[in-house]
């Protein structure tokens, strides 16, 4: 029942419906060292490393954009503190949930 797709130009989404914050960070987290160990003749001595952003569509939020908008701060984050790993959104005050 998970969904996983393209978002953006770089960026995807993927939707675990179910799933705990601490669930949703342990797949990000093996997603992250999966990539970080592939290895692509193509790339030489190079790798691939991915930054990852992770947020759970709470009640209170007004629309699912919401969410993804959470994630996207947690992604900046993890790009602008190293990157290479996975960040877990802040949730927001209920009141700019619902406002926004």
């Amino acid at each position: 029942s998970d969904w996983f797709g393209r978002y953006g130009g770089e960026e995807f989404v993927a939707i675990l419906p179910g799933a705990t914050l601490d669930d949703a960070l342990v797949v990000a987290e093996r997603m992250r060292a999966a990539v970080e160990a592939m290895r692509l003749p193509c790339l030489g001595d190079h790798r691939c490393t991915i930054s990852i952003g992770v947020a759970m569509l709470e009640a209170e939020d007004a629309v699912p954009s919401i969410a993804l908008e959470r994630a996207d701060h947690a992604l900046f984050h993890a790009k602008q503190t190293g990157r290479n790993q996975v960040k877990a959104a802040q949730t927001a005050p209920t009141k700019a949930r619902a406002a926004a």
